[in-house]
């Protein structure tokens, strides 16, 4: 019986992620669409301004940009504060950072 309600809370927890991403503008509907991004990732993405996900919008398909987990949920943390440049630099950062980790284990 615990089982079963625990797979019950995980479906609800799901159900609630996928209402959340009709808060997405349409690029970022189509990115799920085609399993470019994460749920998790959309979820946070979503949870930005209108404004703030139209910028990084921006910022994704100027740079090619591939929005991780990592990234999404820096950004949701940071919203109402954020401009272009803003997201940019928190996105270069993290960027760096995650790509720097990497380097470092491989050694």
């Amino acid at each position: 019986m615990e089982n079963i309600i625990i797979v019950q809370e995980v479906q609800c927890r799901n159900a609630a992620r996928y209402l959340r991403l009709n808060h997405l503008i349409q690029p970022f509907k189509n990115m799920m669409d085609k399993n470019k991004i994460a749920l998790l990732a959309a979820v946070d993405v979503s949870y930005l301004t209108e404004e703030e996900r139209q910028m990084l919008w921006n910022i994704v398909e100027r740079q090619g940009l591939k929005v991780k987990p990592v990234y999404a949920e820096k950004l949701c943390k940071a919203s109402g504060n954020l401009t272009e440049e803003k997201m940019a630099e928190i996105l270069e950062a993290l960027h760096a950072h995650l790509e720097y980790r990497f380097k470092s284990h491989r050694l």
